[in-house]
C-alpha cells in the first residue's frame, strides 16, 4: 500500500546520506513527478 509522507520522511533519512534518500525527500517537496 502507500506510505504517508512521515513514513516517508523516516525512510529517507537514513538514505539522505546517497542520492536515493534525496531523491525521495525531493519527492516530498515536489510531490510525484508523472
Amino acid at each position: 500500500g502507500w506510505i504517508d509522507g512521515a513514513q516517508l520522511t523516516r525512510l529517507a533519512e537514513p538514505l539522505a546520506k546517497n542520492g536515493y534518500g534525496q531523491y525521495l525527500l525531493s519527492l516530498l517537496d515536489h510531490g510525484p513527478v508523472e
